[in-house]
């Protein structure tokens, strides 16, 4: 399976800046919305997937960090989860507040989670998501959050 990274062409703006070969993300600098880059693997149909990122926040002078799924046509300054404008967009996301954001077709859920902690600078945040199924799964530091587990 090829590496996967974030993608430098498919990035919100000139203030998303990537290091770390393309594994790291600062979106710090700037004012304004949330800004997301898609990975480079972002054409899957099918099958189960995981991933992990390890939060470093700078939290709350710059509480615009949020993490998550999203398809191409998503846009890339908002929460992931958070864009309705259209039918073809879809996406699930989780603010370091602990607000998770889930896009369905044309139905736009905020829940906010007494089950999902605010994350803190070093927490490392799973994501599995199956999408034959349509779920997705958020663990915390290695511990599944909200109740199940992927599978």
């Amino acid at each position: 399976m090829p590496t996967v990274t974030l993608n430098p062409l498919d990035k919100a703006d000139e203030y998303t800046v990537l290091s770390n070969g393309n594994r790291s993300v600062d979106s710090s600098t700037g004012s304004g919305n949330y800004r997301s880059v898609r990975a480079t693997h972002a054409k899957v149909r099918g099958g189960l997937w995981y991933f992990e990122v390890l939060v470093m926040v700078d939290y709350p002078t710059n509480p615009r960090n949020a993490l998550g799924i999203i398809n191409t046509t998503h846009v890339l300054n908002n929460i992931p989860g958070s864009d309705i404008s259209s039918g073809d967009k879809w996406g699930v996301g989780l603010t370091v507040q602990g607000a998770l954001y889930v896009d369905d077709l044309n139905t736009s859920n905020t829940i906010n989670n007494s089950y999902i902690p605010q994350l803190s600078d070093n927490d490392r945040v799973g994501i599995a998501y199956d999408l034959n199924l349509g779920k997705v799964w958020f663990a915390v530091n290695n511990t599944w959050v909200g109740g199940g587990t992927p599978g």
